[in-house]
């Protein structure tokens, strides 16, 4: 297992933090969108349900994580669930400061930790896109202020499988439970998905 399979594995898939099953949903729902994931860091699940997904972060741990596309490819070929080929892209930029030098147009915003920098990403998106968020490091607020049509709220309630729910279970964020010796991630978090339509119709 070279640094890159290890650094997945420790950060992610041996604490159970993968959400696979937010992801599985959410693809078996929508399909196969284009997803945007500012914030990723080494979060590269997505990239085993959406076949075209642009990864940001600034972090020096991303940068030399993404150095090796070719051992970050094994491991999305070894754990994809669609048959064409997985396009996984990665920028190393403060998006903070400067708008990505990109012409793509996205279907899924994924803002899980990029807070309210929502608003610098409209731009890359289709007139009709989703963005997932959650209760935690994300505005809801600014959401709600901007008056995006709430499409669908998912939980892992009691540690079971993700699925759609009509309310939010109790705020919340990710946590470790369990001993020393077998960690995991208890995920008491509410992910919800806006949808986008009009806002970037300038016609």
């Amino acid at each position: 297992m070279n640094w890159v399979e290890l650094k997945y594995a420790q950060t992610y898939k041996e604490l159970n933090f993968e959400r696979l099953g937010l992801f599985r949903l959410i693809r078996q729902e929508f399909g196969d969108l284009k997803i945007l994931y500012p914030g990723s860091s080494i979060h590269i699940t997505p990239s085993f349900y959406f076949s075209d997904v642009l990864y940001l972060d600034r972090s020096e741990t991303s940068r030399k994580f993404f150095d090796d596309m070719e051992s970050v490819s094994e491991i999305v070929q070894r754990e994809k669930h669609y048959k064409k080929p997985a396009c996984i892209r990665f920028i190393a930029q403060d998006f903070n400061e400067e708008p990505l030098k990109i012409n793509d147009q996205f279907e899924l915003l994924i803002s899980l930790f990029a807070g309210d920098l929502i608003e610098k990403f409209l731009p890359y998106l289709n007139k009709e896109a989703y963005i997932l968020t959650a209760d935690t490091f994300s505005n809801l607020d600014y959401m709600d202020n901007n008056g995006y049509p709430l499409e669908k709220m998912i939980s892992n309630r009691n540690g079971e499988e993700y699925s759609f729910t009509n309310r939010p279970q109790s705020k919340g964020k990710p946590r470790l439970t369990g001993s020393k010796n077998k960690l995991s991630f208890k995920d008491d978090q509410t992910y919800y998905l806006f949808k986008i339509k009009t806002h970037l119709d300038n016609g």
